[in-house]
């Protein structure tokens, strides 16, 4: 008997085709590209519609439908003046850092006593 991969729901055409049912329908109800409402779509969980993207066979129509849905967000987030929101996006997506510089100058000397009470005097 020979060995058979895992079934899918869908085949790598019906997925394309399905994947851009979500889109339009997004665009026609004005709703926003997500991840998990286009996992929701398929009838999947989004950690399911990651794994897809793993298979050869999908890899191609998952990386172009996340990718879009990345589009979508950065475009959003840099056209509706959310500075924070664009500046997190940088953070997470693209390695940006928040630098703190602190100059330290040399000749600062730093004294510190210790005892306890009064300090004795010397004779």
């Amino acid at each position: 008997m020979a060995k058979r991969g895992p079934k899918y729901k869908y085949t790598p055409e019906e997925l394309v085709v399905i994947i851009d049912e979500y889109f339009n329908l997004c665009l026609e109800n004005k709703k926003p590209y997500l991840i998990s409402s286009l996992a929701y779509h398929l009838g999947v969980d989004p950690e399911t519609l990651t794994n897809w993207g793993k298979v050869q066979k999908f890899s191609t129509p998952i990386k172009k439908a996340k990718e879009k849905i990345k589009i979508y967000a950065e475009e959003f987030l840099f056209c509706n003046n959310k500075t924070s929101a664009a500046i997190f996006n940088l953070k997470c997506n693209y390695g940006w850092k928040d630098v703190q510089e602190i100059k330290v100058d040399s000749k600062t000397e730093i004294q510190f006593k210790f005892g306890f009470g009064e300090e004795e005097e010397e004779d």
